[in-house]
């Protein structure tokens, strides 16, 4: 599908593409702002799925990797989850249940480069962070007590060098569970497909899941960041996301922007039920309601907010579901 700025192939960002960006933004009183990111100047080439989530699915093999997942529907009592979730969280300044005492439990952002890898970056930052809130030791409290993850290892050893093609979802999570992931720095990420160079049978300090858990409703999403802590999200993304700098986004459904999505990863740290999004439909027609998610994203910390977004519920398709951890077999080496 073609749109004023783009053709079925690539979209471009160029000056004329963000002035009339912003000039809708602006006509239709958006609450959120685009600008210059790391993709301005550049293009983005859809068929290529560059972000990374693999379009094209075998949906037997799939079913067998997620029946083959150590994971469960979570459930919560909806008459409490009124009482015992807040109307806001974000994981960069949360006080676990026992203690009053806000700290930061999210790592810092990172940067996917020209990859289709952001299943595993998106897989890594809720593991990281889950790791801090399981051992209750906040990053911000101590930033060395647990190495960094290898987004490097769980994409290119799970995914076989598919910088151009991208991963399953499923392929990821029961990686984390099956085989586990190593520091960072003893596999470094770099933006282009490598070889890893270990046996998988003789991993060091390896950090395992053992159950990852589905979560499929609003309700419930938000009881597991209020209590729980972060989750991989998945959303279809366009170009107009891709300029976004700050405020609380939603695609900009007009005919000079009407392109082709491409799946997306992210990870989850948080939400509001008093941030306020604007949705603009084909004919022009406005909506306002009330509620975002908070989002980490792998685009490096010179987009969005310092490297996070809000998202409005609902828009692009980004709570059809989400996936959270519920424990792990063990934690740099030691049992979980």
């Amino acid at each position: 599908m073609n749109g004023l700025y783009h053709t079925s192939e690539y979209i471009e960002f160029t000056k004329e593409y963000l002035d009339a960006l912003q000039s809708t933004i602006a006509t239709y009183g958006l609450p959120w702002t685009a600008g210059e990111t790391p993709f301005y100047g550049g293009y983005l080439r859809t068929e290529l799925g560059f972000l990374g989530i693999r379009s094209a699915v075998d949906e037997r093999r799939l079913k067998h990797l997620q029946s083959s997942l150590n994971s469960r529907q979570y459930e919560t009592n909806i008459k409490s989850f009124y009482s015992a979730v807040p109307a806001r969280v974000d994981w960069r300044k949360h006080a676990l249940q026992n203690n009053h005492d806000e700290h930061n439990w999210v790592t810092p952002v990172k940067f996917q480069g020209v990859c289709a890898s952001c299943v595993a970056f998106a897989v890594i930052a809720t593991m990281e962070a889950s790791v801090r809130i399981h051992a209750q030791t906040p990053y911000d409290a101590d930033p060395t007590a647990f190495p960094l993850l290898s987004e490097g290892q769980l994409f290119f050893d799970g995914a076989e060098k598919a910088c151009w093609l991208g991963w399953h979802r499923s392929e990821a999570l029961r990686y984390t569970n099956q085989i586990g992931i190593i520091p960072s720095d003893l596999y470094p990420y770099e933006a282009y497909n490598q070889s890893f160079p270990f046996d998988r049978n003789n991993l060091p300090n390896l950090t395992v899941v053992k159950q990852w858990h589905r979560i499929n409703s609003i309700v419930c999403m938000k009881e597991w960041l209020g209590t729980r802590g972060p989750v991989y999200a998945e959303l279809s993304c366009f170009g107009d996301f891709l300029l976004y700098r700050e405020g609380v986004y939603s695609h900009v459904l007009r005919d000079d922007f009407d392109e082709d999505s491409i799946p997306h990863a992210v990870c989850v740290i948080g939400y509001d039920d008093e941030k306020k999004v604007v949705r603009v439909y084909e004919n022009g027609t406005i909506k306002t309601y009330s509620g975002a998610w908070l989002c980490k994203n792998s685009f490096g910390p010179q987009w969005g907010e310092d490297g996070y977004c809000w998202i409005g519920y609902s828009e692009c398709g980004i709570n059809s579901d989400m996936w959270g951890i519920e424990r792990f077999e063990m934690i740099n080496g030691v049992s979980g």
